[in-house]
């Protein structure tokens, strides 16, 4: 591991990024929202404290339009979108699993978890053309509104309806439903693993797919030793203008906030992530595990993301942190923090 890391300083001072100039915050245009529309909603009890934080999802990893999250940067999401379809369209990766006699089209689609905006996955799968309907359910009324607005605008509510349901107290009762069902950053908040996923097994037609792109790393956050280790080798290599947060702190140390912080800002952050996989393996057949890294880059670059897309030069430094990190993951050094599954109904019980 000393080797590896010894040969990536190198390359960061090789990239130029051992500069000891430092400019002021970044700035960047904020992400567009909307409001308004109407929603057909449960009323889920218990909820406040996660919903509200979700309401403001469009803003929540983003300060005044600098992006603090790591799976904001262009470059992360084509590394991310690279290791899980193995470098192809994602949706025609999703499609390949499907029996090759199934016609797509008159689809019927389930998506667990809303997301902010106007392209959102939702709105993609929308746009093939091989749904007739898509139900999009969430804890978050608020968010489940914007996104029914950017719906109408977009003259899609025929296609995309939206649904307020808290997974931990709500079920999911359709039965032999939907061709497809697809989960991006949700499930880590679900206490009840076994009921969903086997509610989700039970939801899906004999010739459906499920496919979840997931955090399945420490519960509540609480990174690894050997991470933050890698990480903080990572910080001290890199200029200050580089570690320069929006509120003008620059910072030292990786990010790791403790158990009681994590419950405070949202009590279903990651509470069962680490028992993931094996609960969704016991109640589908997976049929891919791609795991897509984030091991290194959710702590190193929280709060100072925005200023790995300055220019060329930060880009190439994130990028090498980017192929850097999957080095590591790939020769298991480090474990996967994140993972893309496709699985299928299991049918033998």
């Amino acid at each position: 591991m000393k080797r590896l890391i010894n040969k990536f300083i190198l390359h960061l001072r090789q990239k130029g990024a051992m500069k000891t100039s430092a400019t002021g915050p970044l700035q960047y245009s904020p992400e567009n929202g909307t409001q308004g529309a109407s929603v057909s909603r449960q009323q889920p009890p218990g909820t406040n404290i996660t919903a509200a934080k979700w309401d403001k999802s469009d803003t929540a990893y983003s300060t005044e339009g600098f992006k603090e999250y790591w799976e904001l940067l262009e470059d992360v999401q084509r590394y991310q979108a690279t290791m899980m379809a193995k470098g192809k369209d994602i949706f025609e990766y999703i499609a390949s699993f499907l029996p090759k006699d199934k016609v797509l089209s008159n689809l019927n689609g389930l998506i667990i978890g809303c997301m902010h905006g106007e392209e959102t996955p939702a709105v993609s799968l929308a746009r093939t053309g091989a749904f007739r309907e898509l139900t999009i359910i969430d804890i978050a009324d608020g968010l489940l509104r914007n996104q029914e607005r950017i719906t109408e605008k977009m003259r899609m509510n025929h296609i995309l309806k939206y649904k307020c349901m808290d997974l931990n107290t709500d079920s999911i009762t359709e039965r032999d439903t939907y061709d497809f069902i697809f989960s991006v950053g949700t499930i880590h908040h679900i206490e009840r693993l076994e009921g969903l996923f086997e509610e989700i097994n039970n939801a899906l037609r004999n010739d459906g797919i499920f496919a979840m792109r997931e955090y399945i790393g420490p519960c509540y956050l609480q990174a690894t030793d050997k991470q933050l280790r890698i990480a903080d080798t990572i910080l001290q290599c890199l200029p200050d203008y580089l570690k320069m947060q929006k509120n003008g702190i620059i910072k030292h140390k990786a990010w790791k906030p403790s158990k009681e912080e994590i419950i405070a800002d949202d009590p279903s952050e990651a509470l069962r992530s680490e028992d993931i996989m094996s609960v969704v393996q016991n109640s589908l057949e997976a049929l891919t595990i791609n795991m897509t890294g984030g091991t290194l880059l959710n702590s190193l670059l929280h709060g100072i993301a925005g200023n790995f897309e300055k220019g060329e030069s930060e880009r190439a430094v994130l990028k090498t942190i980017i192929a850097f990190e999957r080095t590591l993951v790939e020769e298991g050094v480090l474990p996967s923090d994140y993972v893309f599954l496709v699985a299928k109904k299991k049918l033998c019980r």
